[in-house]
């Protein structure tokens, strides 16, 4: 985490805690925060959600970490 948010620092102010407030799809799209207004290209959403397993056999391999 702290590479990615180190890379976006590259790029942009990030301010921790800044609310999304919409997303505006289009070319470019328009991302609202409480703070300011982004134009973007892509949007990457980062719910929180854990992957569900399958219980095949082949899986056991690829047992997440962390």
């Amino acid at each position: 985490m702290d590479l990615m948010a180190t890379h976006a620092l590259q790029y942009a102010n990030i301010f921790q805690g800044e609310e999304v407030m919409d997303i505006r799809p289009g070319d470019p799209i328009t991302v609202l925060t409480s703070r300011r207004r982004f134009l973007a290209k892509a949007v990457l959403l980062a719910t929180g959600a854990s992957y569900k397993h399958l219980g095949a056999p082949e899986n056991q391999g690829f047992q997440a970490t962390g």
